[in-house]
């Protein structure tokens, strides 16, 4: 595998919009972003999107504040460059982001299929707070999530009780 260019990290401006949209295309099948959400993020004065691009976006993540914490709403890597540091990069950056706006936590939902994700995100220091599925209010809360999210992978979720997909609530502690 071939060594990355040098990692160029900026924030995003309102003129990245349509290399948004082409990375949530090529990068998710369901539940990406339509336009005029990532608009929106790009104009919210509590948003912010970082990107990580050489000559190519190679990746981005997409955050709001929200009071003392900061989600993180969407990191979305070029398939080319997965598994290259482009996405820990990403986060790394976003949590000092949000250090310097004063968030105390960062929390950000992913599906339990993701299990790159998850891994990548357990090995930020990130901790399981809850497991919710579209289209039902349950939820597990706290670490036991990540047994709920095993056992819920090796039955059907129709017999779990869910419909739809079931998301892993992550948290991670920043500050005092």
């Amino acid at each position: 595998m071939a060594t990355l260019p040098p990692r160029v990290l900026r924030p995003a401006s309102p003129s990245d919009l349509e290399a948004l949209e082409r990375l949530e295309e090529v990068c998710f099948q369901e539940r990406r972003f339509r336009r005029d959400h990532l608009s929106w993020i790009l104009h919210h004065p509590s948003a912010f999107t970082i990107l990580d691009e050489d000559r190519v976006l190679r990746g981005a993540v997409m955050a709001l504040t929200e009071a003392e914490s900061v989600r993180i709403l969407s990191v979305a890597v070029a398939p080319p460059f997965r598994r290259r540091g482009v996405g820990r990069a990403l986060m790394e950056a976003a949590e000092a982001f949000a250090r310097n706006r004063g968030a105390r936590a960062l929390r950000l939902e992913v599906g339990v299929s993701n299990t790159a994700a998850i891994a990548l995100y357990r090995s930020l220091g990130f901790r399981a707070s809850g497991l919710y599925g579209l289209g039902t209010k349950q939820v597990f809360a706290g670490a036991g999530a990540f047994k709920h999210r095993q056992a819920a992978r090796s039955r059907s979720m129709a017999s779990c009780g869910f419909s739809g997909v079931l998301f892993l609530y992550l948290f991670r502690q920043i500050g005092l």
